[in-house]
């Protein structure tokens, strides 16, 4: 049986440890899917953090961001610092000639003004690879992206390593 992207979402976020459900129905008398508030399939908290995901294909992506940019209830959630809304897109990728493995690629917005925008991504809240998995020089590079982060967002930093820490002490050594 096939997975649908929102069970995926649902599962990454699980293995975040977040604590999440599924808020997307169908309403079987107008025949539609339809989502809390109009844009939020997965619902999931962890610490202070609320997280609302929108979920669908790798190639719809685009799309949804633009519904968000016309939903006047994305912009009252985004308003606060504790919520989040980001977008998982779900696509099958790998190298030419080896198994193909479903990859989430993970936009956050962030609101600018009265506008719904990307956030520019320094560290994602998943890991595609472990360190043990990664050679120095990936390390290192991951390790600058890491302090570059902890300086521009220092709760959200403090929040994300006390987790990884209390998750994998591995992650990142103290």
């Amino acid at each position: 049986m096939k997975t649908s992207p929102t069970q995926r979402s649902l599962k990454l976020l699980r293995d975040q440890g977040f604590f999440c459900a599924i808020t997307e129905r169908w309403n079987s008398y107008a025949k539609v899917r339809q989502d809390l508030f109009g844009f939020v399939d997965v619902l999931g908290f962890r610490g202070d953090i609320v997280l609302a995901v929108q979920t669908t294909s790798g190639t719809n992506v685009a799309h949804r961001l633009t519904k968000l940019r016309e939903i006047p209830a994305a912009k009252l959630w985004l308003a606060s610092p504790n919520r989040k809304l980001v977008i998982h897109g779900w696509a099958k990728r790998g190298a030419r000639g080896e198994r193909k493995l479903w990859n989430c690629r993970e936009v956050e917005l962030c609101l600018s003004g009265e506008n719904i925008e990307l956030r520019a991504k320094s560290s994602s809240l998943h890991r595609s690879r472990s360190r043990d998995d990664m050679n120095a020089e990936e390390q290192a590079a991951e390790q600058v992206t890491w302090e570059w982060f902890a300086e521009a967002h220092p709760h959200e930093a403090y929040e994300t390593r006390l987790w990884d820490i209390a998750s994998n002490p591995r992650i990142h050594p103290i």
